[in-house]
C-alpha cells in the first residue's frame, strides 16, 4: 500500500464540483511544504518565548498579594511597587493604540472613586441593592435557600459585602428570612465552609431531595424516590 503524501493530508478534500480554488491550494502545500512548516516552528517558538518572558517579567517585578493574613501591612508595602511595575510591563508589553479596557472603579495609586462607575455597579452588579429593590417578589422564592460562606480575611476583601448582605438580611420583613452565613476564621478566598467538596455535595443534594416536589423521582441519588 503506497503511503500518501503530506500535501494529500493538508489539501482540502475535493468538492464534488471539482472548486479551481480546493486545487490551487493543494497545488501551493504540495511546493511549499518547507514554508509551512518554518511559518508553524518559528510561530510556536515566539508564542512560548512571549509568555515566558511576560512570566518571568511579572514573577520578578510584580509579586502579587494572595492569602496573607497580614492584609494592611501587606497592601502598604507591595500594592504601589506592584501597580508601578504593572505600568511598565503594559508598556513593554502593551498593545499601543488600544483603548478597550473596562473603566476602573478607583485609582490604584490615589485611591480617588469614580463615582459614575459606582453608580453603575450599584444599578447592575449589587446583589444587595437587588434583593432590596425586589424583597417583596424575590424574598418568598429564596427562603431557605441561601447558604452562604466565606472567610474573614477575603483576599479581595469581599467578606466586608457578605457583612453588610448579613445585616441586611436580619432585618427583612414579608418574609423574614435572615439567611444562613458562615465566617472561616482568618480564611482567604475560595474558602467554602469547614467540610470537603465532597461532602458539601453530599449536604447540596441532601438539601434537594428535602425540597423534592411530590411525584417526581430522583434516580440520580442512592435510597432516593424512583
Amino acid at each position: 500500500m503506497a503511503l500518501r503524501g503530506q500535501s494529500e493530508f493538508l489539501a482540502p478534500p475535493r468538492s464534488p464540483f471539482g472548486t479551481p480554488g480546493s486545487e490551487r491550494f493543494a497545488r501551493f502545500v504540495g511546493h511549499n511544504d518547507m514554508v509551512l512548516a518554518h511559518i508553524l516552528t518559528n510561530s510556536l517558538f515566539y508564542g512560548v518565548a512571549v509568555t515566558a518572558y511576560v512570566l518571568v517579567v511579572m514573577v520578578s517585578t510584580s509579586p502579587r498579594v494572595w492569602g496573607y493574613s497580614d492584609y494592611p501591612q501587606v497592601v502598604r508595602s507591595k500594592v504601589p511597587p506592584q501597580t508601578s511595575a504593572e505600568k511598565r510591563l503594559a508598556l513593554i508589553a502593551g498593545v499601543p493604540f488600544f483603548d478597550g479596557y473596562f473603566e476602573p472603579l478607583f485609582g490604584k495609586l490615589t485611591g480617588e472613586i469614580n463615582d459614575d462607575v459606582a453608580a453603575y455597579w450599584k444599578e447592575h452588579y449589587d446583589l444587595l441593592a437587588y434583593m432590596q429593590r425586589h424583597w417583596a417578589t424575590l424574598g418568598p422564592k429564596i427562603v431557605d435557600k441561601l447558604h452562604i460562606y466565606t472567610g474573614d480575611m477575603d483576599t479581595y476583601y469581599l467578606d466586608v459585602g457578605v457583612v453588610l448582605l448579613e445585616r441586611w438580611m436580619q432585618q427583612t420583613t414579608d418574609p423574614h428570612y435572615p439567611g444562613f452565613f458562615m465566617y472561616g476564621d482568618r480564611q482567604p478566598h475560595c474558602w467554602s465552609g469547614p467540610v470537603t467538596q465532597a461532602e458539601r455535595l453530599r449536604e447540596m443534594a441532601q438539601f434537594v431531595l428535602r425540597k423534592q416536589p411530590d411525584g417526581t423521582t430522583a434516580p440520580w441519588w442512592p435510597g432516593a424516590r424512583r
